[in-house]
């Protein structure tokens, strides 16, 4: 998976003991990293890192996908926890990043460099880039009957979304039906078993 822009700008921060942390279970596992990234550098670094979609004129989604940790690549960016300035700059007003007209605190404190921590973990579903996708899309697929005119169908362009980051679960439910006598055979290790009322009798199966 390459690197976007605030992938390949940020820095693992280096100590004496790592800051990263990851631990595994027989269930999966989970990571944390910590990165340091300079002011100007913080452009975007949400999308890059969480990933983000938009729809397109087609019906499908364009998407950036989230980052996957750099040594365990099965782990990818689920949450960035924490966001902390360090080398202090000053302040600037805070109106110009106010997107609506609303009571807002006047000043914010800026930083040269920030400290972020992003944590990692496995996805219940398939990671799968806009390309590898577009090449399964199926185009012109009928879907419904014209009813004018029953030899027509109206047809789509199906783009396969539902292929990847979709959770898929499965429940079983059992359902138990009752004989309407009082008598039933059942086959049991090459044996007929007999229900009679309370008596069970063997029968050897010829």
């Amino acid at each position: 998976m390459p690197f976007n822009q605030t992938t390949g700008d940020a820095a693992e921060r280096i100590d004496r003991i790592s800051p990263s942390k990851a631990s595994f279970t027989t269930g999966g596992g989970v990571a944390s990293v910590e990165y340091v990234l300079r002011r100007g550098q913080m452009g975007a670094f949400i999308r890059d890192i969480l990933g983000a979609a938009a729809f397109t004129a087609q019906g499908n989604l364009n998407r950036y996908l989230p980052a996957a940790h750099p040594q365990f690549d099965y782990l990818y960016a689920t949450r960035i926890s924490n966001i902390e300035g360090i080398t202090p700059e000053g302040r600037i007003e805070a109106a110009p990043l106010q997107r609506i007209l609303q009571n807002h605190f006047r000043d914010v404190a800026i930083y040269s460099q920030y400290r972020m921590v992003v944590e990692f973990e496995p996805r219940p579903y398939l990671i799968e880039t806009d390309d590898s996708l577009k090449a399964t899309w199926e185009v012109n697929k009928k879907y419904y009957y014209d009813f004018q005119n029953a030899a027509n169908f109206s047809q789509f362009t199906d783009c396969k979304e539902y292929n990847r980051f979709v959770e898929i679960s499965m429940e079983t439910n059992a359902e138990f039906l009752t004989t309407p006598t009082m008598f039933s055979n059942i086959v049991m290790d090459g044996r007929m078993v007999i229900l009679s009322g309370q008596h069970l009798v063997l029968a050897l199966m010829s």
